[in-house]
């Protein structure tokens, strides 16, 4: 029989007496666990079923759970005991007449479920001091039967773990039933005038899952995150004096004008001055 997605289904066992019989005929059909587990796959039975005087034809159901996990076909044995008014057939050599070996049949698809990271491009401003936290939603694709694991780590790039974020690898655990998680990843805040920076962060290892593997710049499993700047550049108020560059690192366009300063170690970009004269 089909296991089916949810629910119960039935499957029939026929018990047959060979003729006739004047008397009441009785015997006892019961359900023996194989690779199919009573209580979790189908529903044990024992149970007397009786043949009056003129019956030689009865049915005994048995209840088949359907799920939605992918498992190989699983079975389980149907067996006669104790009869009362006639003999068991022990006709055959592998499965004896009295008894029968019953067949659940997956109808789950063996494909994982994938799990990816939600956003590709997440953003947080950096803060001026303390730390932020950006969040990193993981996916699961499909509610799973079983528990499913994968580890996040982040990568750094131009930002760097310890200075401009907290870098993190931690393994994350999907309940049966579990489809979302999330990791925040601590910011932290300065008053350094700087490029935004960019660190990954990935999933791998995953455990009863796959990663998700589409897209072609970022991968489903990855994400790359921003850390945008929001310091200026500062002020330093009227200049007294015309500044004349001493090297490649400044420009000059004449008097009453605006100097495009570099100042290597105290800012990153350049600094814009208004000449007085």
């Amino acid at each position: 029989i089909q296991e089916g997605d949810s629910g119960v289904t039935t499957l029939e066992f026929q018990i047959s007496l060979s003729e006739i019989s004047n008397d009441t005929v009785s015997v006892t059909f019961f359900t023996e666990d194989s690779s199919a587990i009573s209580g979790e796959d189908f529903e044990g039975v024992e149970t007397i079923v009786t043949f009056l005087p003129g019956e030689t034809l009865k049915k005994v159901p048995v209840k088949i759970f359907g799920d939605t996990k992918y498992e190989t076909d699983e079975l389980f044995r149907a067996e006669l005991k104790n009869p009362v008014n006639a003999a068991l057939d022990l006709s055959g050599n592998v499965i004896k007449g009295y008894e029968a070996i019953a067949k659940i049949i997956n109808d789950d698809s063996a494909e994982l479920p994938t799990l990816s990271i939600t956003e590709k491009t997440p953003s947080i401003q950096e803060g001026d001091s303390g730390v932020t936290a950006l969040e990193f939603q993981i996916s699961l694709s499909e509610i799973s039967n079983d528990t499913v694991s994968v580890t996040f780590f982040t990568e750094d790039s131009s930002a760097i773990s310890g200075e401009d974020f907290e870098g993190v690898e931690t393994i994350v655990t999907f309940l049966p039933g579990e489809t979302l998680k999330k990791v925040p990843v601590k910011i932290f805040g300065d008053t350094k005038y700087e490029t935004d920076e960019l660190f990954r962060a990935e999933l791998k290892n995953p455990v009863n899952a796959a990663l998700d593997l589409s897209g072609s710049v970022i991968k489903g499993y990855a994400s790359i995150a921003k850390i945008m700047n929001d310091d200026g550049c500062g002020s330093f108020g009227t200049v007294p004096h015309l500044l004349r560059p001493q090297s490649p690192a400044c420009s000059e366009a004449g008097v009453r004008t605006i100097i495009a300063c570099f100042l290597p170690g105290l800012v990153e970009g350049p600094i814009l001055f208004k000449v007085t004269a």
